[in-house]
């Protein structure tokens, strides 16, 4: 068993926090908070981008919120000069190691001009999110940081700039129209191939609203429904009925509240549930397999 030395996890938990980098005047002065509910609504309707967001905003503050999990609002100045607010987001603490998720919002009065956001699984990789200067221009830019995590350094994520020695995840410009790259990103774009197991069950499994393709790391959503194909009632339980499992990538998996109760469906009758998800690695292709979970027999 690997032991991890007292000042690594120091540094660990210190990373774990909400940061900014020096110099930032008067910071704690200026901390100031936003709702999720401000946040949803400032944010566009349409945009691919804003669609993500929206479930990743819903991944952090979908808990009770506690002090270290509340928005934090940082004022900041664009590179064309104008003022603006930086919100910072992180979600809760699953387990150590685990997955984490950070996310700056760039704001405009109550608008949400654009957004960034950055998953690490603390196994190899622990993320830091800062409003430092990356690139030497003298201007305030925000940057998710990355350091190694507990079993060794995160692959091909990592980049920095010549004759600097921080390493970054991502790093961006903070300009009037939203976040510009300042390092390359290197997301992969995949294709999911679904797969259905009925387990012999007279039933029709369906996964709607899957987009033809996503980014590794880029938060979708879906819809599973069940219909019933017998001529009978069918027992289902409302809140496990079926089971989602991406075979080729690990993943974050967050299934909603189901809003349908029913315990047995009728002939031709059809349920359904919300899940968000969030693939963590993957090549071109991912396999996701939908399993249909019939009620337990209690005896």
């Amino acid at each position: 068993m690997k032991v991890l030395p007292i000042a690594w996890l120091l540094v660990f938990w210190s990373c774990l926090s909400l940061s900014a980098s020096e110099p930032l005047p008067e910071q704690h002065e200026q901390l100031s908070t936003v709702t999720k509910q401000e946040l949803l609504d400032g944010l566009p309707l349409d945009d691919r981008r804003a669609k993500a967001a929206r479930l990743e905003i819903d991944y952090c503050l979908d808990f009770e919120e506690t002090r270290e999990r509340l928005p934090v609002r940082l004022p900041v100045k664009t590179k064309e000069g104008n003022d603006a607010d930086i919100v910072f987001l992180n979600s809760r603490h699953t387990c150590i190691p685990g997955v984490f998720l950070r996310m700056a919002l760039l704001m405009v009065g109550k608008r949400v001009v654009d957004s960034a956001s950055c998953w690490t699984c603390t196994r190899t990789e622990v993320q830091e999110l800062l409003l430092e200067d990356v690139d030497g221009d003298g201007a305030i830019d925000v940057a998710f940081r990355g350091y190694e995590g507990f079993w060794g350094r995160p692959k091909d994520r990592l980049q920095s700039l010549p004759g600097d020695s921080r390493n970054w995840f991502y790093a961006y410009t903070i300009t009037d129209k939203g976040f510009q790259c300042i390092l390359p990103r290197k997301e992969r774009e995949l294709k999911v191939k679904l797969v259905y197991d009925t387990d012999d069950q007279p039933v029709k499994l369906e996964v709607l609203g899957l987009p033809k393709s996503f980014h590794v790391y880029e938060m979708v959503e879906c819809n599973v429904s069940v219909t019933n194909i017998s001529s009978k009632n069918l027992t289902v339980d409302p809140a496990q009925w079926f089971d989602l499992n991406f075979e080729d990538g690990g993943c974050v998996i967050v299934y909603c509240a189901p809003k349908d109760k029913c315990t047995a469906l009728k002939p031709n009758e059809t349920m359904s549930r919300e899940v968000h998800f969030c693939l963590l690695q993957g090549e071109n292709e991912v396999k996701l397999s939908c399993t249909y979970q019939p009620p337990e027999i209690k005896e």
